[in-house]
């Protein structure tokens, strides 16, 4: 069975750069297009990055023949590589959050890659005894309000994170059901 990859980049870190022109010339023409279209300096930026360390995944994993392959994705699904019709598809998944970027690849070498998925989340407060009926099942909701305040916020966000990535595995629009 084939392991997926991943790496992870920080926004943060490469602000001392100028990084932005290398991410846009290692991109294909449509996701070129797609980055000028994002108005939000932080969401293009994470979209450049995003594509960018994939496509630098890709090489790494498959080699140079990543150069001729595309990105697409629609919207609300997980990206999809276009290549050759006879040609087996790595699976990929890009996620991020705040400074954070990561993303996956998933290379088989003698069938077609069914599917791959990563999630990251930027803990930050919220009122996770109201949001967690509506993400967990009843089990998994009792044990999550027995944790203490403190321990709330980053059981809930490995919790939905995981549920994010398996969403993202199945190129489900919305996270899996509970059982």
């Amino acid at each position: 069975m084939a392991r997926p990859i991943v790496a992870r980049a920080s926004l943060s870190q490469l602000h001392q750069t100028d990084w932005e022109p290398a991410c846009l010339a290692a991109l294909d023409p449509a996701a070129r297009e797609r980055a000028a279209a994002i108005r939000h300096p932080r969401r293009r930026q994470q979209f450049l990055l995003g594509r960018y360390l994939m496509r630098q995944l890709l090489l790494s994993a498959c080699g140079p023949q990543a150069n001729d392959w595309s990105l697409s994705a629609l919207p609300g699904r997980r990206p999809q590589l276009e290549r050759g019709e006879d040609a087996l598809s790595p699976a990929v998944s890009i996620a991020h959050s705040g400074d954070c970027v990561i993303c996956a690849c998933l290379c088989a070498d003698t069938v077609r890659a069914d599917g791959v998925g990563v999630d990251v989340e930027q803990v930050r407060p919220r009122d996770f005894a109201a949001l967690a009926p509506a993400c967990m099942p009843p089990d998994e909701l009792d044990a999550f309000l027995q944790l203490e305040d403190s321990a709330r916020a980053e059981d809930f966000y490995r919790r939905w994170a995981a549920r994010e990535a398996c969403a993202k595995s199945l190129d489900a629009t919305k996270a899996p059901p509970f059982d």
